[in-house]
Formats: structure tokens, sequence, C-alpha cells
């Protein structure tokens, strides 16, 4: 004679099912994966810590903002472990009702080397208040004499497929740099003198097409007036300026 087992005990063992099911999934990683332009590298997107924040607790340190950390790992087809890693904070939580990015969107701001040695990634937002940021890059290609490095970007233009030039543009602060990818260094090409600043305009058979520009602190108008600074020489010549880039 079979028994069947009493309400009380089969309700015990529903919950230890449960209970159990529940633990497991709370530990799950949150993970997201992404093919690299060329399909050479698989990008893991893997969620370490998602931390939020109230308004009181934000008042106490400028480093309690809303955000979630990433590790992120970058794979060679058909490779186990990870040629490159980094992290990535996705700080959301200045604003109120501000959300969290996809790890997809993150994924499509990343800027790749053309050959994809090495990757730039967004900035992570911990200065929104205060004004200039860097973004992280990291170097894939392990053949390079560097890990990571840190370069603030605008309009990019490659030179060769490891170095390119860009501007960046802060408050009192616009000028031009160019980031070495061999070396893993960026270097100035013009720097910013408050009010009169630099955008790149574009790069020309070696030569760097720069506009001159008031920053947000001018005072008064400024002429578009326009020059070219040869890479190999630093010289500089007046140039007419070509149409605005969008």
């Amino acid at each position: 004679m079979i028994r069947r087992p009493s309400i009380p005990a089969l309700f015990a063992a529903l919950c230890l099912f449960f209970c159990a099911f529940g633990q497991a999934g709370a530990d799950t990683v949150r993970q997201e994966k992404f093919a690299s332009p060329s399909g050479r590298y698989a990008v893991v997107f893997t969620e370490m810590e998602n931390r939020k924040y109230n308004k009181e607790e934000m008042l106490e340190d400028l480093d309690h903002v809303s955000n979630i950390l990433y590790r992120v790992d970058f794979i060679a087809k058909g490779a186990v472990d990870p040629a490159a890693s980094s992290s990535y904070a996705d700080v959301y939580g200045w604003e109120a009702g501000a959300r969290p990015e996809k790890a997809s969107s993150i994924f499509k701001k990343l800027i790749w080397s053309p050959k994809e040695d090495f990757v730039i990634f967004p900035e992570e937002g911990w200065a929104a208040r205060l004004g200039a940021s860097q973004s992280r890059v990291v170097a894939i290609n392990r053949e390079l004499g560097w890990e990571t490095s840190e370069v603030s970007v605008g309009a990019i233009e490659w030179t060769d497929e490891l170095s390119f030039v860009s501007d960046y543009h802060f408050d009192c602060d616009y000028g031009i740099l160019r980031f070495d990818g061999r070396a893993g260094k960026a270097f100035s090409l013009k720097e910013s003198e408050s009010p009169i600043g630099y955008e790149l305009v574009e790069v020309r058979r070696g030569k760097v097409v720069i506009r001159m520009l008031l920053d947000n602190c001018r005072m008064q108008d400024l002429p578009p007036r326009c020059f070219t600074r040869d890479l190999s020489t630093g010289a500089e010549v007046p140039v007419a300026c070509p149409k605005r880039k969008t």
C-alpha cells in the first residue's frame, strides 16, 4: 500500500524546492555577448555590481551615483581566455528617474582601431558635474607594449592603423591631440588658449585642418579662421575654412 505524504510534509518540500530555486536564480550572473566589427573577437559584458543611491546618499559623496559596473572581456575567436579585459561603469544616476543604459547600446559606442588592435570606451560619467573626463583605451593586441591608457576624444580622424587625431571640447578647454597606439599615449597638437579654442576639421595628406573658434567662456564673436598643421614638422599655414562637418 502506497502512503501519501501529509499536507504539511508536502508543503515543506515545496518550500524547500522553491527557496533553493530562488537562491540559485539570485546568484545568476547577467552576461551579454557581442561580436567585434570584424568578428575576430567576442565581447562579453558581465554585470559585477548594481549600486543605487538616493538623494541623501549622493550628497554624502560625489561617487555615490547610481551605476552598474561591468567586466568586459575581449575573447579571440576559438580561444578560451580573454586577450584583454577591462571594467566599465554605466553611471546613470545624476538625474532623477534616469535609467541604466543597455549593454548593447554601450557596445555600439566602443571605438575600434582599424585592425582592432585597441578599443576606446565611452566616458564613464563620474565627473559629469565637474567638467572634463576621459575615456579608457584598452589594448587588445598583446604585441603592443601597453595595456590601458586614457584619452579625451571628440571627432576622430585616423592617420594610420594605430594612430588618430582628435579634438576635445570642455567648457573652457577646446584643443587638438594625437593618440599614438604604438606607445599608448596621447600628445597635444594644439592646446586651448581660452577663450580661443580649436576643433578638428579633417586630416588631409599628413596635415591636420584645424578651425579656430571661441569656447564656452567667450566674451565676443570670432570670425572663422582655419589653418593646417603638418604632423611631421609642426608647421602651421593659414587656409580657407572648409564647410563645417555635421
